[in-house]
């Protein structure tokens, strides 16, 4: 609710601003705004992208471990135990 009161707000203010604005402004903010859209939706992607990639490479390592009787939990009550084991 927060983020739409804020988006309203922003439109009502950029609404104000282009009614005393020249169009050649207007035109020049909007290819920086498409410009900038483009460069911020390229970086979302990116991210997903590599968030998927962590998730199928964490999804190989636990199948490894599954697969080595590796028990995951054990691990994360008491992460000393695997060293202590090789000593």
């Amino acid at each position: 609710m927060i983020k739409e009161f804020h988006i309203l707000y922003q439109y009502r203010d950029i609404q104000q601003a282009a009614a005393t604005t020249d169009i050649k402004t207007l035109e020049q903010v909007l290819v920086k705004f498409k410009k900038v859209v483009a460069e911020r939706r390229a970086e979302y992607y990116a991210e997903i992208g590599e968030e998927a990639a962590r998730q199928l490479k964490m999804k190989q390592i636990l199948e490894q471990m599954k697969k080595d009787r590796v028990c995951v939990e054990d691990l994360l009550l008491d992460p000393h135990k695997l060293f202590s084991d090789l000593a």
